[in-house]
């Protein structure tokens, strides 16, 4: 059956040395865009593992975030998503099986670039450690994993919060494929 291997990004490199940079030579902007976050979101996680065999791998997540922003320009953060909804390929008599992100947790360095006073856009490079739930027939596995996480997304700013969407890939690798999982999240983000 699939065995799981971690292996490494290029990309996810690049990324993350790109929001370091961009938030080594930003200048703050005032002390409100500094401080504690906060964020709750839903979360559409799908993955190309369908390229590698015929499985499902749909599932809707709840998230929360929490960081701490040094400036409008750069921010640390930590996230986790558990699945609520998934498919129910893989049970009993089905011919399909299920792959799909179970739950994850994640952290970034966060470089933004305010493109408005009220719409802001970012890029974000980091690491997760999720768990993968692999499903078929008369057979179940969840095992653990690790490997590189990047992104990219918009803020808008509305009254005391932000609406915030984003885009992240988790790598992950199977025993002979690299299986990224993406993560599309709709989140309204408030600062402390």
């Amino acid at each position: 059956m699939v065995i799981f291997q971690k292996s490494n990004n290029r990309c996810a490199w690049a990324l993350t040395g790109t929001a370091v940079l961009i938030a080594v030579t930003a200048a703050p902007v005032s002390a409100e865009d500094r401080g504690p976050y906060g964020s709750i979101g839903v979360v559409y996680a799908t993955s190309d593992a369908a390229e590698v065999e015929q499985v499902s791998e749909d599932s809707g997540h709840v998230q929360l975030r929490a960081g701490y922003s040094f400036s409008r320009y750069f921010a640390v953060e930590t996230e986790g998503s558990i699945a609520v909804l998934a498919s129910d390929a893989g049970q009993a008599g089905s011919n399909d099986g299920r792959l799909i992100l179970d739950r994850n947790l994640a952290g970034f360095a966060v470089a933004s670039y305010p493109i408005t006073q009220k719409v802001d856009v970012f890029v974000r490079g980091g690491y997760h450690y999720s768990r993968i739930n692999l499903r078929a027939d008369q057979f179940e596995q969840s095992v653990w994993r690790d490997g590189f996480a990047y992104g990219a997304g918009a803020t808008y700013r509305i009254d005391e919060g932000r609406i915030r969407l984003d885009y992240t890939a988790l790598e992950t690798d199977l025993a002979s494929e690299t299986v990224n999982h993406r993560l599309i999240t709709l989140s309204y983000v408030i600062s402390f």
